[in-house]
């Protein structure tokens, strides 16, 4: 009888349904498409250029793995709309061993040559191609034969991280849509405003309950398998099934994307999904022979919970999800439930308590674990991470705190930013300026300290500095959902007349920082080093000040502060005491 087990390892990186060829699309990857937007833009632009009197270049450009090669194999194979272009994956194809990749972009694109584009046959080309080898093509040697079309990479900014919408220009040789301006995830009005629907799409060809569905008529037939009760890849595939489960994952999966700065492809998506249900280690053979006592451990280790955290070594996708383990986090409600967890044999019941139902609870039910003997004290401290870990995903709310606040606050005003709504970045503002004016030891809102080279260990330097928050409004984007956005935000301080801005992009480490500093940390050296273009924009808006004109210089000493004014006049410089 084959096994779940065996079904699922299609979704690895290293399986052959992981090469994309656009000259085949079977049926797995038909089962597995999944319509996005940017599909109807990109079909859109295929029919306008179709019709176009000139030759047409259409550039599907993007990242490693993020379903290029996939969707136009779709457009050609079933929707057939590309009967009447040339198509070249840039990732894959090769006209010949001994020429490089840019000279083999050069042949494909001969037409497009600056001598070449307005002669010839009216020739439509379409080319996959990753932004690093579209970049380097552009810059190399052959590249400058391309000057129109590096005129035109440069005018749509197509390699910079701006996103646009990608519109069919019937003046132009050149059409192109760029898979790096969709996110794997969009913002949305309600709840935490994170939601993906090409993930949650995903998980459902997983696990939809029908007969074209090759992974859930394997399933069917594990009922059959004398592990069935026992099976932690059966009980993992039944867990994800669960809408809040797949709410979390999605929530996990962009948390580790916003807060590390990771790119999740396609192909690593659905890698991702392989080792979280079934993971590199799990051996069925092993498993079954497997006597009572050691079972129960093997079965925690092999549930989906701890395959998400504890496995930095499968992918830098789980590297860096690694890092948002809930049980490195601590809040009064999760020392509580620690304690009593510690101090109670029935931990079964504890679960029940703050879990809702889950396949698992009632597996490790029927393994009736002794948790009273010496020898199965690992187990009891596993069933303990198991227990934090499955809680995120699919506890019962409110029951324990393991949020992030600052990530949920980050994350409030990148919608707001994005949504034009002014009103949620009053925060953000006011703790930005705070840290504009705490940064080098200020201690009000109108003076901060100026650096006068070598360290003073007696004396503090300052100057008045008047600036202001620079906000320019926009139409608020009352859409549902918010596709077409950016992951930080853009924030702006001006000087005291509005004439000179600075202006800088907030993302989830800085916006920490700035936090933190309101909250009385002190930046240190390192953080000087990690923020470089904060520390830029602060000595940028440091200039706003009147040191040319006047400083204070204030003396260290608690017991008696003695304060002193430094100012320029029309007669020279003057020194006075004032305190």
């Amino acid at each position: 009888m084959s096994c779940l087990v065996e079904s699922l390892k299609v979704l690895r990186g290293s399986s052959k349904e992981a090469v994309e060829n656009i000259n085949a699309f079977n049926p797995f990857k038909k089962y597995m498409h999944i319509k996005r937007n940017l599909e109807d833009e990109l079909i859109g632009i295929i029919e306008q250029a179709r019709k176009s009197e000139h030759k047409q270049l259409v550039l599907v450009c993007g990242s490693v793995g993020d379903g290029k090669s996939h969707l136009l194999s779709y457009l050609k194979h079933e929707k057939k709309v590309l009967d009447d272009f040339y198509l070249h994956n840039d990732a894959t194809e090769s006209l010949s061993p001994d020429m490089t990749s840019i000279e083999t972009l050069d042949q494909v694109l001969t037409g497009f040559r600056d001598e070449n584009i307005e002669n010839g046959r009216n020739e439509r080309v379409i080319i996959a191609i990753n932004l690093g080898t579209l970049n380097n093509f552009i810059d190399s040697e052959i590249g400058g034969h391309y000057k129109k079309l590096k005129q035109y990479i440069s005018k749509q900014e197509i390699l910079e991280s701006y996103t646009h919408v990608s519109a069919y220009d019937a003046h132009n040789f050149f059409q192109h849509i760029n898979f790096s301006d969709y996110h794997l995830y969009e913002l949305t009005k309600k709840g935490n405003h994170i939601d993906s629907f090409y993930v949650r799409e995903l998980m459902n060809k997983l696990v939809a309950e029908h007969e074209q569905n090759p992974f859930y008529k394997q399933y069917q037939q594990c009922k059959e398998c004398r592990l069935a009760n026992s099976c932690p890849i059966k009980h993992n595939y039944e867990l994800l099934k669960e809408k809040q489960v797949q709410a979390a994952i999605i929530e996990v999966l962009v948390e580790a994307m916003i807060k590390h700065k990771i790119i999740i492809s396609t192909r690593s998506l659905l890698n991702f999904f392989y080792d979280i249900l079934v993971g590199q280690e799990f051996s069925k053979g092993t498993y079954i022979n497997l006597n009572y006592e050691d079972r129960p451990k093997a079965y925690i280790k092999s549930l989906l919970p701890n395959l998400l955290y504890t496995h930095p070594d499968y992918s830098n996708v789980l590297e860096q999800i690694s890092k948002l383990d809930p049980m490195s986090i601590r809040s009064e409600s999760v020392d509580e439930i620690i304690v009593r967890f510690n101090i109670l044999d029935d931990v079964i019941t504890l679960l029940k308590e703050h879990l809702n139902d889950s396949v698992y609870i009632k597996a490790l039910e029927e393994m009736d674990i002794n948790l009273r003997t010496k020898e199965q004290r690992e187990t009891k401290k596993a069933l303990l991470e198991l227990f934090i870990r499955l809680y995120r995903l699919n506890g019962i709310k409110g029951k324990l705190a393991i949020e992030d606040e600052v990530y949920a606050e980050f994350i409030n005003s990148v919608y707001s930013y994005n949504a034009n709504d002014i009103r949620g970045l009053k925060d953000l503002y006011t703790n930005l300026m705070d840290a504009i004016f705490r940064w080098n030891g200020g201690s009000s809102k109108k003076m901060v300290g100026v650096n006068v080279g070598i360290n003073q260990f007696h004396y503090r330097v300052s100057q008045e500095l008047k600036i202001q928050e620079w906000i320019e409004p926009g139409e608020i984007n009352s859409n549902e959902l918010i596709e077409r956005f950016v992951p930080y935000i853009t924030v702006a301080i001006a000087d005291e007349d509005g004439k000179r801005k600075e202006r800088i992009n907030v993302d989830f480490a800085l916006f920490k920082l700035i936090r933190d500093i309101k909250n009385g940390y002190r930046p240190n050296v390192k953080d000087k080093n990690n923020f470089v273009s904060f520390v830029n924009l602060i000595e940028r808006v440091y200039n706003y000040g009147n040191k040319k004109k006047e400083v204070v210089i204030e003396s260290k000493n608690t017991e008696n502060i003695s304060r002193y004014i430094l100012k320029k006049s029309k007669f020279g410089f003057e020194f006075e005491r004032i305190k």
